[in-house]
C-alpha cells in the first residue's frame, strides 16, 4: 500500500500499525470495519482473499486479508479487529477469556460477495459473530456440533456423535419454496407454476465429490441454488496446529489431491518466509517445474471430466494418456502418483536426474501439438455452444448419462443439426414410463475421427416446454403421447420406433409404417408400460396374426405406390413368401417379398415369432438375476450378451472390477468371437453350397466350447460373468488348453483361405453382391463388421475402449466395398485379430498367478437413482444395455440395443434389384440370430 492511502486510513479511520515479522496489520475498531473495507475496495483492493481469526485465548482477533488486482499495484492489505478492545490498538480493558458471544463484528458481505462463505467458516470454526450477515451457520460442521474447534480451548481429539441424517433434517427446511417465495414475494416477484425444491448429492456423479446443492426450480428452470459443503471436512488447520513444520507436508498433498505438488508449494515458501531461509536456485527452478506439470495434470482432470459431463466421452481417454506420462514423472520423483511430500521446507528431495530430464522433454515436445488436437476437438463444438439456445434444449443429469430435453416441435430439427454435426448413427429410440409421464429417448452418436461420443435427446409426455413445466402430471394413456418422426432423418428410426411403438403405445407423427414389429397384430396394450401385469395372458392366432398381415404388402399396393413414382413394371409380379420356417433364415425369420421374374423389388422383414419379452422380464428381476437372460440372446454368442450389462451395473455404481477379470473378460470375449464367426461362416458357406468347412469348423469351435464349460460347466448359456468380475479364474490347465488353440488356429484361418477366398463359385455368389454404401451404412444404425466392411473406421474397443482393450495391440480390418465378399472378409481377419488380444491377455494374467476376479460387492446391488449406458463390440456389431435405475433392486427401465436387430432393418436396401437367389447370401452375411433380434 502507498504511503498517501495508509495516511488517509489512518486519519480517516483511527487505524494502527501492528508489525508481526512479515505481516503489516491495519487494526480498526468493530465500528470502523465497513468504512475502512469500503475505502480499501474504492482504491482497487477489490479482491477479498480470506477472512480468519486467531485465538490468543483471552482475546480474539478477526483477519481480513484484501488484495488489489490493479496494474503496477499488486499488492495485500491485512486488516485487523480485536475483541477486546474499542480502540484498535487494544489498549483498553483487561483481557480476558473470550466466550462466542463477546466478539461480535460487522458483516462485510454488502461489500464483497465472497465474505458470505468466508464469515461463515470463521463463525463455524471460532464463534465470532458477524452482525448483518442475513445467512450466518455453520458451512463446514454439521449444524449439530457443539463448539468452535478452532479455539485454542477445544481439545483435538475430542469425539462427537453426529447423524448425517439428523443433520439433513436440521437442514431441510433452510431453502423451501414457501420461503423462497415469501423473500421473492418481498422484491415484487411472482411464478405462474408451480415450484419445486431439488437436492441433488451428496453423492451425484457430476459434482465429482461429497456435495449437496439444494434447488428451488421452475420447471427446468433454476431460480435458486445453495451448495451445501463440508462432507469432506477433516480438520486439517486443527490438525497442523498440533504438528511440528516438517509433519505438515503430507497433509498439505491431500487437500486438491489431484495437484498436490501445488497444496505444497505455498506451505514450504511460508515456512521459509517466517524463517528467512534461502533456497538453492536449482531447487526452486525445480518447484516451479513439477508445479507446471501438475498445473497441466489439474487441467487435463478438469477439463476431460467436465466435457464428459456435457456428453464428450472421448477427450477423457485422449486426456488420461497425456496425464499418465505426468504422474509417471512425479513417480519416478516421489515414488508416488498422488501425495507426493516431494517439496520440503529449504527445497525439495530428489533432483531431476538425466532420465527424468529426457521424460519430461518428450511430453513438452508432444503437449503442444495435444493441445491443438484438444482444441479442435471441443473449442467450436456448436453441440457444446449452440443447441441449447438454438432449440431451447435443457441439460437434464441423470447419474452417468445426460440427456438434452427438447420439446416435440424442436426434437426433428434438433437431430438434423446432431447429424450435420457427425452425429449420424442413431444408436436406439425407446421411452420410460414414469407412470404419470412418458419419456422418449433417443441416443444418437459420433464417427468423426476424434469425437467418438453420443448425445441422449428426451422429449416428456407433459410438457410444451423441454422442461416439462406446464400441466400437472397425469396418467398417459395411449393417445396423449405423439411425437414427430425421424424417419426422414433416420433410416434406422423406422423399426426403432415401431418397437417404441408397439411396446409403449407412443405415436410418431409421419411415420409411413407405423405398426408393431415384435409382437402380434392381435395383440393388445402395450407390454413396458407399467400398467401392464407381467404375468397377464392373451390367447393370439398365428393363422390369425398371418391373414391380419398378408395384406399389407401386395402387388397391388406395390404397383399403387411405384406408380406415384413414375416406374412402371413390364411382366407380372408375384408376391412371395420366405419363411417363418425356412432353413436359409437360420430361425424364425418371414420375408415378404415383391418379385420380377428373379429380381427382388421389394422385400420387408418380418420378426417377433421369437419375442419372449426379456426387458420386461429384466424389470421384474434383482440385479444379480438378469445375466442368465442375457445368455439368451444371441445364444451363440452368450459371453458377449453378459458383457455389456454387467459394465452397465459397474458403471452405474461406480465398482471397480479388478484388473485381472477385465483381462479374464478379454479373453473369453474374444474367444466368443472367434466361435460366433466361425458359426457364422461355415452355416453361411453351407447355405451357399459349400458344406466341408462347416466340419472344419466346428472342430475349431468345440476347443473354444471345451474351455468355456470348463470355466462355467456349460457349452451354452454360460452366466459366467457377474458384476464385479469373473465367476473363476483361468487356471493353469485351462490355459494350456488357450494356449494350444492360439497356436493352432492361424494356420486353420489360412486353411480356410485356401478353401474358400479365392474359389470362384463362392466369388460369384458374394462379389458385388448385396451392396450397402457407408451412407447406407450409417443411415440405417448397422454396426461391427457390417459397418466396417462398408468403409466406415470404428471399433467401440478400439474408439471407445473398456476392459482395459486400450492395453491391447490389435487391427481393425475395413473394407469398402460394402458387398457379401468384405463382409466376410472383415469377419475372418477379425478372428486373426482376436486370437493375438487373447495371446496377449494371456501373457498378462499367466505372469502372475495372483489377483483379484471379483471385486467387493454389495450382497444386494442396488444402485443409485440414474442412467446409464453402456456398449461393447459384440460379434454382431454394438451390443447395448440401457439401464434406468430407481434407487431399488430391481431396474426400473432395462432397455436391450440389439445389433442384429438393426443390421436386419438394413436387408431390403441390400437386396434392391438383386436376385431372388441372393437373398439366401445377402440375409445370411448380416449374420442375424433372431434370439437377439427379437429379444
Amino acid at each position: 500500500m502507498n504511503d498517501e492511502i495508509f495516511n488517509e486510513i489512518k486519519d480517516k479511520f483511527n487505524a494502527f500499525i501492528e508489525e508481526d515479522r512479515t505481516l503489516k496489520y491495519l487494526l480498526v475498531n468493530a465500528e470502523n470495519l465497513q468504512g475502512a473495507a469500503e475505502f480499501l475496495k474504492e482504491r482497487g483492493y477489490e479482491h477479498l482473499s480470506f477472512v480468519t481469526a486467531i485465538d490468543r485465548q483471552n482475546e480474539l482477533e478477526a483477519v481480513y486479508l484484501l488484495s488489489s488486482y490493479v496494474e503496477g499495484n499488486y499488492n495485500s492489505v491485512a486488516l485487523k479487529v480485536k475483541s477486546n478492545s474499542s480502540d484498535a490498538g487494544g489498549a483498553t480493558g483487561t483481557k480476558t477469556e473470550i466466550s462466542d458471544e463477546n466478539f461480535i463484528v460487522p458483516t462485510l458481505t454488502e461489500i464483497f460477495n465472497s465474505a458470505d462463505w468466508h464469515e461463515r467458516e470463521t463463525y463455524d470454526m471460532f464463534g465470532i459473530k458477524f452482525n448483518g450477515h442475513k445467512n450466518l451457520k455453520r458451512i463446514l460442521l454439521p449444524t449439530q456440533f457443539i463448539g468452535h474447534p478452532l479455539r485454542k480451548s477445544y481439545p483435538l481429539g475430542k469425539e462427537q456423535e453426529i447423524s448425517l441424517y439428523g443433520d439433513f433434517e436440521a437442514t431441510k427446511d433452510e431453502l423451501t419454496v414457501d420461503k423462497f417465495l415469501k423473500d421473492e414475494d418481498k422484491k415484487g416477484k411472482t411464478y405462474s407454476t408451480q415450484l419445486m425444491h431439488l437436492n441433488v448429492g451428496p453423492h451425484h456423479p457430476s459434482t465429482h465429490g461429497v456435495l449437496r446443492l439444494m434447488m428451488i426450480i421452475d420447471g427446468e428452470k433454476m431460480l435458486k441454488i445453495e451448495p451445501v459443503i463440508g462432507y469432506l471436512h477433516r480438520g486439517i488447520e486443527k490438525i497442523c496446529e498440533n504438528l511440528n513444520y516438517t509433519q505438515i507436508v503430507p497433509y498439505m498433498d491431500r487437500l486438491d489431491y489431484v495437484a498436490s505438488m501445488m497444496n505444497e508449494f505455498p506451505y514450504v515458501l511460508a515456512v521459509e518466509k517466517l524463517m528467512n531461509i534461502q533456497v538453492p536456485e536449482r531447487a526452486q527452478i525445480i518447484r516451479v517445474i513439477v508445479t507446471e506439470l501438475n498445473r497441466i495434470a489439474s487441467h487435463i482432470m478438469w477439463f476431460t471430466t467436465w466435457l464428459m459431463d456435457l456428453g464428450a466421452t472421448t477427450p477423457f481417454f485422449y486426456g488420461f494418456n497425456d496425464r499418465e506420462q505426468i504422474l509417471e514423472i512425479f513417480e519416478d520423483l516421489s515414488r508416488a502418483r498422488m501425495m507426493f511430500s516431494y517439496m520440503c521446507i529449504g527445497g525439495v528431495k530428489k533432483d531431476i536426474n538425466a532420465d527424468i530430464a529426457k521424460k519430461i522433454n518428450k511430453f513438452t515436445d508432444e503437449m503442444p501439438a495435444r493441445i491443438a488436437e484438444y482444441h479442435d476437438l471441443i473449442t467450436g463444438n456448436e453441440i457444446f455452444l449452440g443447441i441449447k439456445d438454438k432449440f431451447n434444449a435443457f441439460i437434464e443429469e441423470d447419474r452417468t448419462l445426460k440427456y438434452l430435453l427438447v420439446n416435440a416441435e424442436n426434437l426433428q430439427g434438433a437431430a438434423e443439426f446432431l447429424k450435420e454435426r457427425g452425429y449420424e448413427h442413431l444408436s436406439f429410440v425407446t421411452a420410460i414410463d414414469r407412470q404419470n409421464e412418458l419419456e422418449a429417448v433417443y441416443l444418437l452418436s459420433s464417427y468423426v475421427e476424434g469425437n467418438y461420443n453420443s448425445v441422449a435427446l428426451k422429449v416428456k409426455s407433459n410438457s410444451s416446454d423441454a422442461g416439462g413445466a406446464t400441466g400437472t402430471k397425469t396418467e398417459i394413456s395411449d393417445e396423449n403421447f405423439i411425437v414427430p418422426t425421424l424417419t426422414e432423418i433416420f433410416n434406422s428410426a423406422d423399426w426403432h420406433e415401431r418397437e417404441t411403438y408397439d411396446m409403449f403405445g407412443i405415436k410418431f407423427n409421419g411415420h409411413k409404417n407405423l405398426k408393431r414389429i415384435l409382437l402380434p397384430t392381435q395383440f393388445i396394450g402395450h407390454p413396458l408400460r407399467k400398467s401392464y401385469p407381467l404375468g397377464k395372458e392373451q390367447e393370439i392366432s398365428l393363422y390369425g396374426d398371418f391373414e391380419a398381415t398378408k395384406d399389407e404388402l401386395t402387388v397391388d399396393k406395390f404397383l399403387k405406390d411405384e406408380d406415384k413414382k413414375g416406374k412402371t413394371y413390364s411382366t407380372q409380379l408375384m408376391h412371395l413368401n420366405v419363411g417363418p420356417h425356412h432353413p436359409s433364415t437360420h430361425g424364425v425369420l418371414r420375408l415378404m417379398m415383391i418379385i420380377d421374374g428373379e429380381k427382388m423389388l421389394k422385400i420387408e422383414p418380418v420378426i417377433g415369432y421369437l419375442h419372449r419379452g426379456i426387458e420386461k422380464i429384466c424389470e421384474n428381476l434383482n440385479y444379480t438375476q438378469i445375466v442368465p437372460y442375457m445368455d439368451r440372446l444371441d445364444y451363440v454368442a452368450s459371453m458377449m450378451n453378459e458383457f455389456p450389462y454387467v459394465l452397465a451395473v459397474e458403471k452405474l455404481m461406480n465398482i471397480q472390477v479388478p484388473e485381472r477379470a477385465q483381462i479374464i473378460r478379454v479373453i473369453v470375449t474374444e474367444l466368443n468371437r472367434i466361435a460366433s464367426h466361425i458359426m457364422w461362416f461355415t452355416t453361411w458357406l453351407m447355405d451357399l453350397g459349400a458344406t466341408t468347412p462347416f466340419f472344419y469348423g466346428f472342430n475349431d469351435r468345440e476347443q473354444i466350447l471345451e474351455i468355456f464349460e470348463d470355466l462355467s460347466r456349460a457349452r451354452m448359456m454360460f452366466s459366467y460373468m457377474c458384476i464385479g468380475g469373473v465367476k473363476k479364474d483361468i487356471n493353469a490347465d485351462i490355459a494350456k488348453k488357450i494356449n494350444k488353440f492360439t497356436d493352432e488356429m492361424p494356420a486353420r484361418i489360412a486353411e480356410y483361405h485356401d478353401l474358400i477366398t479365392g474359389n470362384e463359385i463362392f466369388l460369384g455368389r458374394a462379389k458385388g453382391i448385396g451392396i450397402l454404401t457407408k451412407k447406407d451404412a450409417i443411415n440405417f444404425g448397422v454396426t461391427g463388421p457390417m459397418l466396417r466392411a462398408s468403409g466406415v473406421h470404428y471399433d467401440v474397443r478400439r474408439n471407445e475402449p473398456y476392459s482395459m482393450y486400450e492395453k491391447f495391440k490389435f487391427n481393425v480390418p475395413v473394407y469398402s466395398e460394402g458387398d457379401n465378399f468384405v463382409r466376410y472378409m472383415v469377419r475372418m481377419e477379425e478372428m486373426e485379430e482376436s486370437v493375438k488380444i487373447v495371446e496377449q491377455g494371456l501373457n498378462l494374467i499367466t505372469s502372475t498367478t495372483e489377483g483379484e476376479i471379483i471385486a467387493r460387492v454389495p450382497r444386494m446391488i442396488t444402485p443409485p437413482k440414474g442412467s446409464v449406458y453402456a456398449k461393447t463390440e459384440h460379434a454382431k456389431g454394438e451390443m447395448g444395455i440401457f439401464i434406468v435405475s430407481d434407487g431399488k433392486p430391481k431396474p426400473y427401465r432395462f432397455k436391450i440395443r440389439s445389433p442384429a436387430f438393426s443390421n436386419l432393418c438394413a436387408l431390403p436396401r441390400m437386396c434392391e434389384n438383386n436376385y431372388v437367389a441372393d437373398v439366401v447370401a445377402i440375409g445370411g452375411s448380416i449374420d442375424p440370430v433372431m434370439g437377439c433380434v427379437d429379444r
